[in-house]
């Protein structure tokens, strides 16, 4: 099986996972819809469909952009440290329980990348990129776990994406 082949695989196995669960109000493996959404939107993404991607990343800010919203003003409040890069084993855990805020940042972060690639269609998207990005930077307690062993803050990559936007 080729690498394409793989790919779209593990996108429609997501995407059936996700739908059945939805569909019967359960999570899956232990991960919330949210998770499944960004995951799915990251797939698409990858494999260059923006569209889709962008469509995932709507549903889940749409399903969770308050409850999200409502935990970022809660660790403001606490002045909770949330640490980025390589953490202790530890540590893991206590990240991904913001698995709502995580995936709601991420996803606005996903918006302004495909936004971002869009581009070149022309001004309309340089501009939904630059808004994605605004909202991506609202969630500084956000993290977003990399396959290569760290977590990184999507608040943080949308300020330097919008320093490299073309000026409105």
């Amino acid at each position: 099986m080729n690498r394409t082949n793989r790919v779209e695989s593990t996108y429609a196995f997501v995407s059936l996972v996700f739908v059945l669960a939805n569909f019967a109000g359960q999570n899956v493996f232990g991960q919330a819809p949210s998770f499944l959404l960004a995951s799915n939107a990251w797939i698409c993404f990858e494999q260059k469909q923006y569209a889709i991607a962008i469509s995932n990343s709507l549903e889940c800010i749409k399903e969770n952009e308050d409850e999200a919203r409502a935990m970022q003003a809660d660790m403001v409040k606490t002045n909770a440290v949330v640490p980025k890069g390589k953490v202790a084993p530890a540590i893991i855990d206590s990240i991904h329980a913001n698995g709502i805020l995580n995936d709601v940042g991420t996803c606005h972060f996903i918006i302004g990348e495909c936004e971002s690639k869009l581009a070149s269609q022309g001004k309309s998207h340089i501009e939904e990129a630059r808004k994605a990005y605004t909202n991506a930077r609202e969630f500084t307690y956000a993290r977003c776990w990399d396959t290569n062993g760290w977590f990184w803050a999507p608040a943080d990559k949308a300020s330097l994406r919008l320093r490299k936007l073309p000026p409105p």
